[in-house]
């Protein structure tokens, strides 16, 4: 079984690993909490990912491929425009924003029933004319 969608967005600046926040009490007590950011993220592509989930989860091994197409930055120059699309080497880190897309693939099992079903996974993020999220899943 398998099944490819693209969803028409531009991708989250944000990660699982970013929206961690340390704080310190008044009495200097240092404590973790999550700030809003985080579950707003998590809510949104948890909304785009619903309008193609499939009707039953996958089952046994998956290979999964995942690839961030981020609208080009208005610094960019006009010679590396015209090559398409470019590797991005910048901020989000791919594998904390591969993480917290996967975690929401999981999430109320619409495509999987945990992570250890994950056999292979293929990443990539890259500045393009078309900012986009495009999704493989491939039973193997």
């Amino acid at each position: 079984m398998q099944t490819d969608f693209i969803i028409h967005c531009i991708p989250p600046r944000a990660t699982g690993q970013s929206t961690t926040r340390v704080g310190r009490s008044q009495s200097g007590r240092s404590f973790v909490y999550k700030d809003k950011r985080g579950q707003k993220l998590r809510d949104e592509l948890l909304i785009l990912l619903m309008e193609h989930s499939p009707p039953e989860p996958f089952d046994g091994a998956l290979a999964v491929r995942v690839k961030f197409v981020y609208p080009w930055r208005k610094s960019e120059p006009k010679y590396r425009r015209e090559l398409g699309e470019v590797p991005m080497t910048s901020r989000p880190d791919l594998d904390n924003l591969l993480k917290v897309f996967l975690d929401q693939m999981q999430t109320a099992r619409f495509f999987l029933r945990g992570d250890s079903q994950l056999a292979e996974i293929t990443a990539s993020k890259s500045w393009g004319d078309l900012p986009r999220i495009e999704v493989g899943l491939m039973t193997i």
